[in-house]
């Protein structure tokens, strides 16, 4: 995707455009966090309830300050910024500012940092994380590829984005930040 189509394409997230794209595990809806009618619009086109909450995905920690706990611990931003190999979706403690439509009705957001190149390259053109949520309906399988994604959600979706490989193609592991816990293992 050339620079100028990134920027076109950031331009209409900052304006409520909703994306189907390839992330570091498996293709996703997205839209910018903070735009409510937006995620209500994925909320909808995925029949999931928004107590459920969503997650983030960015290219760098300081995307996510408006989102998370300004209380976090040397140790814990070590841990959400360490490269492991592997996609770590953390559970974080939410700052007041996270909109409840992000965090659903917990105390904390799901966040991932990733350097997968179109999730960088957006966030970098936005200088936000973008929601990221399987790109499926509840309980059907999730979009492998642009082919399925296009059959699946050309009638929903603002923009269907190609030319980036997938990442795992599974879901990424869910750990609590302030327990250590896994809360999901990697899967398929």
């Amino acid at each position: 995707m050339s620079p100028w189509a990134i920027k076109r394409l950031g331009k209409a997230i900052l304006q409520g455009a909703i994306i189907a794209y390839p992330t570091d595990t498996i293709w996703g809806l997205g839209c910018h966090p903070q735009l409510a009618h937006s995620v209500s619009r994925i909320l909808d086109i995925k029949q999931r309830p928004v107590e459920k909450g969503l997650i983030l995905l960015g290219s760098s920690l300081d995307l996510f300050e408006p989102y998370i706990s300004d209380d976090l611990t040397v140790e814990q931003a070590a841990l959400l910024t360490e490269t492991t190999g592997r996609p770590v979706t953390w559970l974080v403690p939410a700052s007041d500012h996270c909109p409840t439509w992000i965090r659903g009705h917990f105390p904390n957001v799901a966040i991932r940092i990733t350097n997968h190149p179109f999730v960088a390259k957006i966030c970098e053109q936005i200088l936000s994380p973008i929601v990221s949520t399987s790109a499926n309906r509840a309980g059907g399988a999730t979009v492998r590829n642009v082919r399925l994604a296009r059959r699946h959600f050309i009638e929903q979706v603002d923009f269907i984005v190609s030319g980036f490989d997938l990442g795992t193609r599974c879901a990424s592991e869910i750990k609590s930040l302030e327990s250590g816990h896994t809360i999901r293992a990697q899967r398929q």
